[in-house]
């Protein structure tokens, strides 16, 4: 399925400064389940997306990185913001703030049916997008549904870690989480899985397509795979969004001042 929204991506340059690389991810899952009854044909599968990256990311007071946050802590503003534009800024859920609604859709076009639409009834419930501050994607799965990797590279080594876990909170092991540098600047992140190779260790390489872990529920409520890129500009590792920015005006995402919002997919 082709997403209609898309456009050149000359038009997305803004002001940033770090260039963007041309499109090098294939998208890391096959399948949604081990029967394959649900199959991802590309990133734009319908009905596949439990969670958005947030482009309103806000940081916290005080702290040296933008991170996964809640209204009610003032680590996260209460605005859910798509790729696309649509943006959540109502009411939030008793008991989670960082649910908001309306649920965002992120159909091919507005014209197009609800059951066209990339995401889906998530965690927070029916009238809700899902989550304020959130630094990546989370994509439909089941337990033990393999998980490849986007890009040949290395794994992250920063450390000795295998993964960049300060927008986490706790370590890479506790999240099931590992990171590849692909030697371009970016780095894609693999989280809440089990089974990751053993042979996969701090600065080991990796090719495209290789299996990274399975589909667990490490550190979370439920199972799905949350993915994330970052772009390593300086000492920093910044949240860039692997889809891009084809809202209306200039992208909101904290990092778009120092990283060319650009379509990262194949």
């Amino acid at each position: 399925m082709k997403y209609a929204l898309l456009v050149p991506l000359a038009l997305l340059a803004g002001s940033a400064t770090a260039p963007a690389a041309s499109r090098f991810l294939t998208f890391p899952l096959k399948c949604a389940d081990k029967a394959c009854t649900f199959k991802y044909k590309d990133p734009y599968t319908t009905g596949s997306i439990n969670s958005v990256l947030d482009h309103s990311m806000m940081k916290k007071k005080g702290a040296a990185f933008h991170e996964y946050g809640k209204y009610s802590d003032r680590s996260g503003d209460g605005i859910v913001v798509a790729f696309n534009g649509e943006r959540s800024s109502g009411a939030r859920l008793k008991g989670d703030d960082t649910c908001v609604k309306p649920r965002i859709l992120l159909r091919p076009s507005p014209k197009d049916r609800v059951s066209a639409a990339m995401t889906r009834v998530n965690d927070c419930g029916s009238d809700y997008a899902q989550y304020d501050e959130h630094p990546g994607y989370d994509y439909y799965a089941k337990q033990g549904v393999e998980v490849r990797a986007s890009a040949s590279g290395r794994v992250v080594n920063i450390s000795g870690n295998r993964c960049y876990s300060a927008f986490m909170g706790r370590t890479c092991a506790y999240w099931g989480a590992i990171g590849l540098d692909h030697g371009n600047g970016y780095i894609t992140q693999y989280v809440h899985m089990t089974n990751i190779p053993k042979k996969l260790t701090a600065g080991s390489s990796v090719d495209a397509g290789d299996l990274v872990g399975l589909v667990g529920k490490e550190g979370a409520a439920g199972y799905h795979l949350h993915f994330e890129v970052l772009k390593k500009v300086g000492s920093e590792y910044l949240i860039v969004d692997p889809y891009g920015w084809v809202g209306s005006g200039s992208d909101p995402l904290y990092s778009a001042g120092k990283v060319t919002p650009a379509k990262l997919w194949k």
